[in-house]
């Protein structure tokens, strides 16, 4: 009978380093999977913050031209409104000559001119009583 138990104590023991066997495998090949899914997950980081790079400087890029054109136009505005301003202030003062010198020339009908309007404007103004 030890015999017996000897021979069942041999496989029992025999099971077991093959059942630690195995189980050492599965977790070198557990550690080999965990590995090349550390690994595909820092390469998919590192893509992911390459492409963060990239589309930051791509922003910045967009930002500077946008920055640049609407600083073109703003000059462009700006020579406009100054153009405008002195073509204005130049016809005020033609236009202001040229009544000082009808008014010279024709100081009756001036006068006359300055009566009517004022009449009208004082129409104008007062209304209607009721």
């Amino acid at each position: 009978m030890s015999d017996k138990l000897k021979d069942i104590g041999d496989e029992v023991a025999e099971d077991a380093k093959a059942a630690a066997k195995s189980v050492g495998e599965g977790l070198d090949k557990a550690r080999e999977k965990f590995s090349e899914a550390a690994s595909e997950v820092g390469q998919k980081a590192k893509d992911i913050g390459a492409g963060a790079s990239r589309a930051s400087q791509q922003v910045k890029e967009s930002a500077e031209r946008a920055s640049t054109v609407a600083r073109e136009k703003y000059d462009v505005a700006k020579e406009k409104a100054i153009y405008g301003y002195d073509k204005a202030s130049k016809d005020i003062d033609h236009l202001t000559e040229d009544v000082n010198e009808y008014v010279r020339d024709n100081p009756g009908k001036a006068v006359l001119m300055a009566v009517g309007i004022g009449f009208v404007l004082g129409l104008l103004i007062r209304g209607r009583r009721d």
